[in-house]
């Protein structure tokens, strides 16, 4: 780690961190182009969602950031393909404000998921999230695959494969061997030199460059298509977009947790929390500001943690440099024709990155034989979703949103498996202990389970010596320890009485420190 959360980083890093993160999120402004394509979106009208969607970008990015709204984190935020096949339905069922009332509801259904997050955890334990994170990495590599089997026909194919392997072998090449400010802006440096590049090599197409030409240097955005709609039938891809917009944010929030330094070390479920309650924010705004919904940028993510500038003054600086693009049309759209070669580096190179993430995640995780099934089904559904194109033709409209899309199909898939298999998964250890105020008296009881944790031991212990130092509470002790995923409740009840007792002022001492949950 170089700059934490709290750090002021130099003012040059921090710009030029600001750019770099700037330009990767902007490449997956390709969804809004897939979406305007999708539907017949006049070009006017596709101009001003640019703009607009620009602005977003720094708003987003500014609300995670933003403590009590975020969890406080340098979390980039792009645009994602959760709500890509729901936003273009509702487009064709009812036109733009449709897609953006739905926008408004599926960021609300997340802010309520982030409220019960506490109790909903369960949904979304370390192999769901390290599942997630994976499946974006593998969504990025199909898609920069799929560019370059484009690529490898044509005329240009030559062409479009050197400005290709430029932009990649250059943010590869300084970020493998490269040292200090080198490495830091690997991926600038890719896309500056792999835009130069095409652009001497003629990559950038005639229609593009005169609609580039004809922008004005300085606009607001116009504002006459916004409007909201609302229709039930559409309640259900939504919802279900939402529930993988929010395991996306889960993951991507705990992911960031770590770069973070000293402001990561905090209650990880209440960040995560604030990290799902962000993207619900700011998936609301999206649909005010007439875009699609938003979710943390997986590379950008991983490019913090992997250059140690995880500063969130570095979210103030893109917010900065996103409104300049949204009000200057002419940088914008050439954001926005940025030639396919250099988009395909750089989501070559992101891939790679969130990819290798996704895998540490999981390897950091005990997979025994029911969280094996639950990441196996849900790679597999992923697997099915991008091999079988055919499958969304068999199941209702409703769904086909979800089953179309290998990220949803799978984040949806080990969600439900997780919430079946993780049936009777806790344990429940009963205990006798003869005489609870001998400091030894504890120790042979544990041989019963000589697996449970060294910090549930001390505090049980602790919960024995505050009863044995009750005149009244001398005698033998059953101690009731109830083990689930997320916590750990114990209940002493004195042998021969049918009264339980807990210990409230145990959880003030214990919980903070070794993530004991300790209930009466």
């Amino acid at each position: 780690m170089r700059y934490g959360s709290d750090d002021r980083p130099p003012v040059a890093t921090m710009w030029l961190m600001a750019l770099q993160l700037c330009s990767i999120t902007s490449v997956y402004i390709i969804y809004q182009i897939v979406l305007l394509r999708e539907t017949g979106v006049p070009p006017s009208t596709g101009a001003a969602i640019i703009a607009l969607s620009f602005l977003m970008l720094g708003i987003a990015t500014a609300v995670q950031a933003a403590r009590p709204f975020g969890p406080g984190f340098l979390i980039p935020v792009t645009f994602g393909s959760a709500y890509l096949l729901p936003a273009i339905a509702a487009v064709k069922l009812g036109g733009l404000p449709l897609a953006f009332g739905m926008m408004v509801f599926a960021g609300v259904v997340e802010i309520l998921l982030s409220i019960g997050f506490r109790r909903l955890r369960a949904l979304f334990p370390p192999e769901v999230s390290g599942l997630v994170v994976l499946l974006v990495g593998l969504t990025i590599g199909e898609i920069a695959i799929r560019n370059l089997a484009a690529l490898a026909v044509g005329a240009e194919a030559g062409v479009g494969g050197t400005v290709l392997l430029l932009t990649f072998g250059i943010a590869a090449g300084l970020t493998v061997w490269g040292r200090g400010r080198a490495s830091s802006f690997a991926l600038l440096s890719g896309i500056v030199l792999g835009a130069a590049a095409a652009m001497l090599l003629g990559l950038l197409a005639p229609a593009d460059q005169a609609a580039i030409a004809a922008a004005p240097w300085l606009a607001l955005p116009q504002v006459d298509h916004l409007g909201l709609a609302f229709d039930p039938s559409l309640i259900l891809p939504f919802v279900i977009g939402a529930f993988a917009a929010t395991t996306k944010a889960a993951a991507l929030t705990a992911l960031a947790r770590k770069p973070a330094g000293a402001a990561g070390q905090g209650d990880p479920a209440a960040q995560i929390a604030a990290g799902v309650r962000a993207d619900g924010i700011g998936t609301v705004l999206a649909g005010l500001l007439g875009t699609i919904g938003m979710s943390p940028s997986p590379s950008g993510v991983v490019l913090t943690a992997s250059t140690g500038l995880a500063s969130r003054r570095i979210a103030w600086a893109m917010f900065a440099i996103c409104i300049g693009i949204a009000l200057v049309p002419k940088l914008a759209l050439s954001i926005v024709f940025l030639p396919k070669p250099v988009i395909s580096g750089v989501l070559l190179f992101g891939g790679c990155l969130v990819l290798a993430n996704g895998l540490q995640m999981l390897a950091e995780v005990k997979l025994d034989q029911r969280r094996g099934l639950v990441v196996g089904l849900g790679v597999f559904a992923a697997i099915a979703a991008l091999t079988m194109p055919d499958l969304a033709r068999t199941v209702p409209a409703s769904l086909v949103p979800v089953v179309a899309s290998p990220l949803n199909l799978g984040s949806t898939v080990a969600l439900l498996a997780n919430l079946v298999l993780r049936i009777g998964s806790g344990r429940t250890l009963r205990l006798t202990v003869a005489e609870p105020g001998r400091a030894d008296a504890f120790a042979a009881a544990w041989r019963a389970d000589p697996d449970l944790p060294e910090a549930t031991r001390a505090a049980v212990a602790v919960l024995l010596a505050d009863h044995a130092a009750r005149a009244d509470q001398s005698g033998p002790v059953e101690v009731v320890i109830r083990i689930s995923e997320f916590a750990v409740r114990v209940r002493l009840r004195p042998v021969g009485t049918r009264r339980a007792e807990g210990f409230a002022s145990l959880a003030q001492i214990a919980a903070p420190r070794r993530g004991l949950l300790l209930a009466r």
